[in-house]
Parts: structure tokens; sequence; C-alpha cells
């Protein structure tokens, strides 16, 4: 993982997050998707209701990067579940062939490019 999450690494560490997610599902295909997902800790979300929100928390971007942040575990959620209710142990290749997931995924990235973008502005507008 990422020693210090910041803004910079933010999407880094979604990354870093998003694989140790499908690499878990990989390598423990007999364990339910409904049990590997309440395992899984995110960096990147401990960050957001930590350090992100004492620095960012004033920017309505960060605001839309914990929306989609949190849309991007419902859509987690809900891949595992289907996975479970096909009671297919193949979790990993639910969530890899998921547009749905990607898509999330991606939109957590762009909220924190917007994120990064509306800091700069501040930080230029204030120099």
């Amino acid at each position: 993982m990422v020693e210090k999450i910041t803004l910079e690494t933010a999407y880094r560490a979604h990354l870093l997050c998003k694989a140790a997610l499908i690499t878990e599902a990989r390598q423990n295909p007999a364990q339910t998707a409904t049990d590997i997902v309440a395992r899984h800790r995110c960096e990147l979300g401990k960050w957001l209701s930590d350090d992100g929100e004492k620095l960012y928390g004033t920017f309505a971007e960060f605001r839309r990067v914990i929306a989609k942040h949190e849309y991007y575990y419902s859509v987690v959620a809900i891949v595992a579940n289907i996975a479970d209710r096909k009671g297919v142990a193949n979790f990993h290749g639910e969530l890899i062939s998921s547009p749905p997931f990607a898509r999330a995924s991606m939109e957590v990235g762009i909220a924190i490019n917007e994120l990064k973008a509306a800091v700069d502005r501040v930080k230029k507008s204030a120099s």
C-alpha cells in the first residue's frame, strides 16, 4: 500500500486497493464474495475520513470523491451479491468482467482529479 496517502497519491491508493480486492478474490475462490468484501480494508477510505476530510472537507469536489468512493463500494457489494447468488466461485471473474465496476472505479479517479484541480485553483488564486 501507499505509505502515507496525500491528494497526489490518492488515486494510486485507490488502484492499489482495487488490485488487492481483485487479487484476494482470485486467490480465494472457495470463499464467498461477501466474506472477501467484508475483510477488505480500503486505505483511501481511511484517508478520506481522516486526513482528507481535515484538509479538503470544505471543497464540494471532496464531497464528490466521497460519493464516488461510496458508490464504487456499493457496486462491489452488488457484484459480490450477484456472484454469491449465482453460486459461482469466481468473484474475481465477476469483478473484472463487470462494466459497472470498471466505470465506478474510473469515476473515483475522475473525482480525485477534479478535487486536485480545485485545490490548485485555490492555491493559485492565493498566491
